[in-house]
Formats: structure tokens, sequence, C-alpha cells
């Protein structure tokens, strides 16, 4: 498999696997329809719970990143490493843009070309589901220069005082800003209206990745010193409450997708720190050799999968949507239609990884061999 697992934390790999199913998941949700159906009954309440957890998917994927890079420096090496996801970006853009030429007649009627598909690489558009490479580029840039900042802080407290600063600024509009409070019937009936009454600025919310970040970093330093079964406990409640809070907000109008279940808000942090901690504090001290292999390996996978999912996505929500006309009865089908998509994606992506890696053999020899000659 060429991955070296020896050095690496199984339970990590776990967490990103499972990063992506939410990822997998979340994209059930918009593409199977659920989003037009009115939001009433046990099985749109269920709906509503299952797509507000998901929502944790890119704060772990985030997350992972402070608990695994907070003590990166700015050197030229590390800035030359990026391109290893600009890479992987490239391939699985090259996977979905030849998609798109190949079913644009059949599924979409639209008018494309080599051209635009080349044009889409810079507009993370090639590849639908590359907005988070934008995001991440800049992220990885700052990355150095976030962990000087928080490197200097020192104390505990003075790290949890910036973490709760970003928090007010990123995560706390997502619950203050979206009530009426000048109106005592919006209560009964918030569906029936989108007016506010907001309480704090909403201009930084989207620095949220920043948040999540030091989040990473922080549990790195200070994990939270609760027992499993009692963080398994507060994960349960809070997947119910989140969940019917949305529900909630929605009924009995179709679903809103509102800044309290987006991946800014403080109720997705608090289920997304809550999922990280039960994952990063589990116990993989007995796991054998190749099982740590098939981790890291599935684990290396999980870029590459999120970017081309788009196009099992497009297969698999077409021919549900001819299997099951009715979008309120799809949700029976969620599991294996995720898995689907989930494993496919996988597949997919270990042939994008494949060319990564003779991609950088390649480099490499062609490397040595300049030096050689000099």
């Amino acid at each position: 498999m060429g991955t070296n697992a020896s050095s690496r934390n199984p339970a990590l790999d776990v967490l990103r696997c499972f990063a992506l199913f939410c990822v997998v998941g979340v994209h059930f949700f918009a593409n199977s329809g659920l989003y037009g159906v009115p939001v009433m009954g046990k099985s749109m309440y269920l709906m509503t719970l299952l797509r507000s957890f998901f929502m944790i998917c890119v704060p772990l994927f985030l997350m992972l990143s402070g608990y695994l890079m907070k003590n990166k420096k700015p050197t030229r090496q590390y800035f030359l490493g990026i391109s290893k996801v600009l890479i992987l970006y490239l391939l699985a853009s090259l996977c979905t843009g030849a998609y798109h030429i190949y079913a644009a007649k059949t599924f979409w009627g639209e008018t494309v070309s080599l051209w635009k598909e080349f044009l889409g690489l810079f507009s993370f558009s090639t590849a639908p589901y590359g907005w988070y490479i934008g995001m991440y580029i800049g992220l990885y840039l700052l990355i150095p220069y976030l962990n000087i900042l928080y490197d200097n802080l020192g104390s505990q407290r003075s790290r949890r005082n910036l973490i709760l600063i970003f928090l007010l600024l990123t995560a706390m509009p997502g619950i203050a800003n979206i009530h009426c409070l000048t109106d005592a019937s919006w209560w009964l009936s918030p569906s029936s209206s989108d007016a506010c009454d907001p309480l704090l600025p909403s201009w930084w919310i989207s620095m949220f990745p920043i948040t999540y970040y030091y989040l990473g970093a922080y549990l790195r330093d200070y994990p939270l010193n609760i027992k499993r079964s009692v963080n398994l406990l507060c994960i349960g409640l809070t997947f119910v409450a989140v969940g019917s809070y949305s529900y909630y907000r929605c009924y009995p109008g179709n679903f809103i997708i509102g800044i309290w279940d987006e991946h800014a808000s403080i109720l997705t942090v608090i289920q997304s720190v809550l999922v990280f901690q039960f994952f990063a504090g589990l116990d993989f001290s007995r796991c054998g050799r190749m099982i740590r292999r098939i981790l890291a390996f599935l684990s290396d996978l999980c870029l590459g999968a999120y970017l081309v999912s788009w196009i099992f996505d497009q297969q698999v929500y077409s021919a549900l949507a001819d299997l099951v006309p009715q979008a309120e009865d799809r949700l029976q089908y969620f599991l294996p239609v995720v898995l689907t998509v989930y494993f496919r994606s996988l597949c997919l992506s270990a042939l994008v990884w494949a060319a990564y890696t003779l991609i950088r053999k390649v480099f490499s020899l062609c490397k040595r061999s300049v030096s050689m000659a000099e």
C-alpha cells in the first residue's frame, strides 16, 4: 500500500473516514429532494436530526488540521507541502471534468468544453465540491502564523480566551441572530417569517475555519476530561436537541437552511467538539500492523473521495429519483445510497492516489538525476 502507518494514530484515521461519511451523508439530503418536502412527521423529523448532525463533516476535517499541524513552522519545506493537496485536487478535477463532459448531454443539457473545464480549475467549479480546496489553500498558508500566535500565548487560559473570542465572532451569531424578539407570535411558527433581530455582528462568520483549527490545536494540548460513556451521552443529547431545534424552525414548511445548523454555528461546534474528542480518545494500542496500514491507506483516500463523490452523486441520485418518485419516501434508502456513494468514491480515489504516487516517484527520479548530473 505504500503507507507508513508506524507513526500515525489510527484513531485519527478512523475519524477522517467518519468525517468523509458525514460529507456523503449530508449530500444525501441536498441531492434526494428532501429539502423540498414539508418538514412534518416522524420521517422528516429523523431527516432533520441526521442532516443537522452530519454538518460536523467539514468541522471535523478542520479540527484534524489543527490537531496535527499545530507545530508547523513557516519554512520553505512546509509551504512546498501544499503541492500534495494541489496535485490531488487536479487529478480529482480531471475525473469530475471528464464526467461532466461525458454526461452533460445526458443529464443536464449543458454546453461544456475542455476550455470551460480548464477555467473551472481556478474557480473550483470543475470539481463542484472543490470549494473546500479553495478554503484550505488559504488556511494552509496561514497555519504557521496561526501557530505563532497560539504558541506565544503560552498559558491554557490565554489560549482558551483566544478561542472564546473566535467563538463569539464566528459561532455565536448562529444562535444569537436568528430570533424575532419584537414579535411574540413569531415563536409559535418561526418558519412563517425569516424576520430576526440580530444581537451580534455577523461579519466574521466566514472566518470559522480558523475557529475550528484552533479548537483542534487546543484539544491536542488539553483534551476534554470526560469519561467515554459521558461523552457518548452528550453526543446523543446534542444530536436530539440540535436536530429538534432545526425541526422546530422548519415546521410545518419546507426545510430551511439557516445559520443555526451551518458549519459555523455554535450548535455545530458543540457537536463537532464532542464527536472529535470521542474518536481522538479511542484506544488502538492493540491494533495490529495490517489494520493500522489499512486504516492509514483509507484515511489517505478521503480527500480525493470527497472531491470525486460528486460523480457518484449524479449517478446514484438520478437512479434513486427514477426508483422512488416521491421525495418523502427516499429517506428509507439513506444507508444503501450513502454507502454506495461512499465506497465508490473511495475506489475512484484509490486510482487518483495511485496516479499521485506515480507522479511523486517520477518527480523524485528526475530530481535525483539532475542532482547527479550536477
